[in-house]
């Protein structure tokens, strides 16, 4: 009940309660506190392989127990029980099993002792894996990024040999977006997520965020299905204190699903609205290209893409734009024009200095799920096709 109470307070609208190895519920508190029209609640487990990696599922149905008091639909899929003697694949056929499942979530793939990226010696340069002992599982929907961003010097090709030696000691250190990357690029369109934790009361429940593009209407109108096709579609923006939109030919546009093409000239224009509260900073945007940082330069009250040799100086732009107007809620409201040779998928980050305190203590920043662009018109092709 407190948990519900705390998400309403912070205006979170989906909730799912995601607690080490338990199938627990939230719905019954928000029907206790009527609170159905303001707040749905997801049933949520985090499965805890320790030294493995831990991993969300999402939407489980049914209970532990039956009235009677026997063992309920769910019981077989508690704690261990889910996990043991299985390699990760094994893992991922065991939760698709589970009555109602629709999102499967690998979380913060670096940590030292339960991250998989880690585990399974990830190679994000290459998308190589180099432990013999597991094989790699790509049937994830979610990849917990969080604000593990890097910077966008560690996104240049000069950077990937560092990269590659980290990886193979198990890469604590590699930016997880550098891992996102690599499985787009692989052609695995898995959704970058952010996700706060429900372990403790008072403890920052809704930071940071998930926005998802799913439509108008009060929680309790989507359905589980519709809140899952948004994930999978990757319209989901992750927020941090700030915002941002991409929109291109006057319409928004993320994900797999929603290709767009180049002019008759190659040029791809991108509107790009980054909005954030008066009181958080943001000061700089970033845009990466099939997961290299692209050089930027502002003219003319636009955003354009410089060409040629890489220039450190050019990775990132201030906010506000140089030769554009920044309002107190509106930091930009900008073109961004952009030439792809080859089919691309684009990244935009917005970050601020500061934190959010004393609301949360959290960095400032915002990104959004890919933008896909199909150059030749022959269909989206990823980068290391064929890897």
């Amino acid at each position: 009940h407190e948990k519900i109470i705390e998400n309403l307070d912070e205006g979170v609208e989906f909730a799912s309660d995601t607690e080490h190895d338990m199938m627990r519920s939230y719905k019954p508190a928000i029907a206790d506190l009527q609170a159905d029209s303001l707040i749905q609640g997801i049933d949520a487990d985090e499965v805890s392989v320790n030294t493995v990696g831990h991993f969300n599922v999402f939407g489980q149905t049914g209970a532990l127990f039956a009235d009677s008091g026997w063992a309920g639909p769910l019981y077989p899929f508690v704690g261990t029980k889910l996990f043991s003697g299985k390699t990760i694949p094994e893992l991922d056929t065991a939760v698709r099993a589970i009555p109602g499942v629709k999102l499967f979530q690998m979380n913060h793939p670096r940590d030292t002792s339960a991250g998989y990226a880690g585990w399974i010696l990830f190679d994000p340069t290459t998308g190589a894996t180099h432990n013999p002992n597991e094989p790699m599982m790509w049937d994830f929907n979610m990849m917990e990024v969080k604000d593990s961003l890097g910077t966008p010097d560690q996104y240049t090709p000069a950077s990937d040999t560092a990269m590659s030696q980290m990886a193979l000691a198990g890469g604590a250190s590699i930016p997880v977006m550098r891992d996102w990357f690599a499985w787009l690029n692989l052609g695995h369109p898995i959704a970058a997520v952010h996700n706060s934790d429900t372990h403790f009361r008072n403890n920052g429940v809704g930071y940071g965020r998930n926005l998802l593009r799913i439509g108008k209407g009060t929680p309790d109108v989507f359905s589980l299905t519709a809140i899952a096709n948004a994930v999978n579609d990757e319209q989901v923006v992750v927020s941090s204190g700030a915002f941002l939109q991409v929109f291109f030919a006057g319409a928004e546009h993320m994900g797999h699903n929603d290709v767009v093409a180049p002019d008759a000239q190659g040029k791809v224009v991108v509107h790009l609205k980054v909005q954030a509260p008066t009181w958080i900073d943001v000061n700089q945007l970033e845009v990466y290209a099939n997961g290299r940082p692209v050089m930027l330069e502002p003219a003319f009250g636009q955003v354009l893409q410089k060409l040629g040799e890489l220039d450190g100086k050019l990775l990132t732009v201030p906010i506000p734009v140089e030769g554009t107007t920044a309002g107190a809620v509106v930091r930009a409201d900008v073109d961004i024009q952009l030439y792809p040779t080859v089919d691309t998928w684009y990244v935009f980050v917005v970050r601020g200095a500061g934190t959010m305190a004393p609301v949360n203590g959290g960095g400032i920043f915002a990104y959004s799920n890919a933008l896909y662009v199909d150059v030749d018109g022959g269909g989206f092709k990823p980068l290391w096709t064929g890897k």
